[in-house]
């Protein structure tokens, strides 16, 4: 699989402000081997309709379609995205989202046929998921330390050693699971994380917010 370099917008942006970054973003060809997805919030999705690149997005309910008021079902995203960002830490964090919420959100976007992301910090995380009893290469797994989330409240990125230092362990859990690396990554550290073997993929918070500075990350990503 090539690998993956993935925005997540959080809950940033306008419908107006992310025609923008839309914009300048699509003016440049994107490298071929790389697969660059975006995740907006719900409201923006409209935005992106026909873009070149893949979509996904932040969470979906870990219920099905139904009288659910509030929820997005993983069936009402099936035909406009193809990732799911599930159990991410600020979502554990600020909603509660405990172990079994997470592994019934990943079955439902399992059985609407889309890729999951799933997020864990610890292994006990990914040791949960292998309870769960899916195939090995149904999901991929984004790591990200709790004290690297966010560089916006001071977090710092890992250091390629430390992450492969946890993806050994993970294939002691899972064999053949794709590890992705979420956790202030920028334009200052992207190349390392490229040149790792063991690393599939970043996700990129707020360092995605502006289109040039994304689009500057995933060139530099293409070539390491």
């Amino acid at each position: 699989m090539k690998k993956l370099i993935i925005a997540n917008f959080k809950a940033h942006k306008n419908l107006k402000e992310a025609r923008e970054w839309l914009a300048v973003f699509n003016r440049e060809t994107l490298p071929d081997n790389v697969d660059v997805v975006v995740c907006p919030a719900y409201p923006l999705l409209k935005a992106f309709e026909g873009v070149s690149f893949k979509l996904g997005t932040q969470d979906v309910s870990a219920l099905p379609e139904g009288p659910h008021t509030g929820q997005v079902a993983a069936s009402q995203v099936a035909e406009v995205v193809d990732f799911v960002i599930v159990g991410h830490s600020e979502r554990r964090r600020d909603f509660n989202e405990t172990d079994e919420m997470v592994g019934q959100k990943l079955l439902q976007v399992l059985a609407n046929n889309l890729n999951p992301l799933v997020c864990v910090s610890t292994l006990d995380q990914v040791k949960y998921l292998k309870t769960l009893k899916i195939p090995e290469d149904s999901f991929l797994l984004v790591y990200e330390p709790l004290d690297a989330i966010s560089s916006e409240l001071g977090g710092h990125a890992y250091s390629v050693k430390d992450i492969e230092k946890f993806a050994r362990e993970v294939k002691k859990i899972f064999k053949n699971v794709p590890l992705v690396y979420g956790g202030s990554v920028d334009m200052e550290n992207v190349a390392e994380f490229s040149a790792s073997k063991d690393i599939q993929g970043v996700l990129v918070g707020n360092a995605s917010l502006k289109a040039k500075d994304f689009l500057n990350m995933v060139r530099v990503y293409a070539v390491c």
